[in-house]
C-alpha cells in the first residue's frame, strides 16, 4: 500500500518590499509647458512615515503671487500653487532636504475644481548630490474628464481632483480618486 502523501501548504508570500531612495531633492516638472498648478505633496520614508515639509523644503523659480509654492505643504487642500501664467514662466518644483532621505513614495494631490488635466506630462526626479537617482515616467493618465472624490466623473462636482501617487519600486506613476488612495496608505 502506497504511503498517504502529506498535505502540502500554500507558500506564504513575503511582504510587499518597501523600495526606497536614498536623496537630498526632489524635482518635480512639466514636460508639457503648460501651467503647473498642485495642491499638496507629501513625500512618505521607507517605513511609510511622512516626511515633513515646510516652505522651506519647496521652491519655484516663477510662482505666481496670488498661489504661492507654500501652498504645497501647508496641509490644505483647498489651497493650490501656480507658476506665473506667461509663457516662459519656469514648471518645476524642487523640494530640498537638509540630509540624506530615504523616500520610498510622494503623493502629489492635484488642484480642487479646475485644471486637473494639467498634471498631464508631470515628472519626478531625485537627486543625490545632484546626480540624478530616479526617474518617472510622464504623467499621462489624465484626460479630459476628471475623476471626482466620489470615483465618478460627474461634472456637477466642483471638487473634482486625483491623486498621483509615485512609488520608487515603479517609474510608472498611479492615478488615483481619494478613496484608492487611502486603500493605498494601508498597503
Amino acid at each position: 500500500m502506497a504511503p498517504t502523501p502529506k498535505p502540502t501548504m500554500a507558500p506564504t508570500m513575503p511582504p510587499r518590499p518597501k523600495v526606497s531612495v536614498v536623496c537630498d531633492k526632489i524635482v518635480l516638472y512639466d514636460n508639457q509647458k503648460g501651467a503647473l498648478n498642485l495642491s499638496e505633496i507629501y513625500v512618505y520614508d521607507e517605513a511609510g512615515n511622512i516626511i515633513p515639509l515646510t516652505s522651506k523644503n519647496v521652491s519655484m523659480v516663477d510662482p505666481w503671487d496670488a498661489y504661492p509654492i507654500s501652498n504645497i505643504v501647508d496641509n490644505n487642500e483647498d489651497t493650490f500653487m501656480h507658476n506665473k501664467p506667461e509663457a516662459n514662466a519656469s514648471r518645476k518644483i524642487t523640494v530640498e532636504f537638509y540630509y540624506n532621505a530615504s523616500v520610498s513614495s510622494v503623493v502629489i494631490i492635484n488642484r480642487k475644481g479646475c485644471c486637473q488635466t494639467r498634471a498631464n506630462g508631470l515628472i519626478l526626479k531625485t537627486f543625490l548630490y545632484d546626480k540624478e537617482t530616479y526617474t518617472s515616467n510622464p504623467v499621462r493618465d489624465f484626460s479630459g474628464s476628471a475623476v471626482y472624490e466620489n470615483g465618478g466623473t460627474d461634472p456637477s462636482n466642483p471638487n473634482a481632483y486625483k491623486y498621483i501617487i509615485f512609488m520608487m519600486s515603479n517609474s510608472q506613476p498611479m492615478i488615483s480618486n481619494k478613496d484608492d488612495y487611502y486603500r493605498y496608505r494601508e498597503l
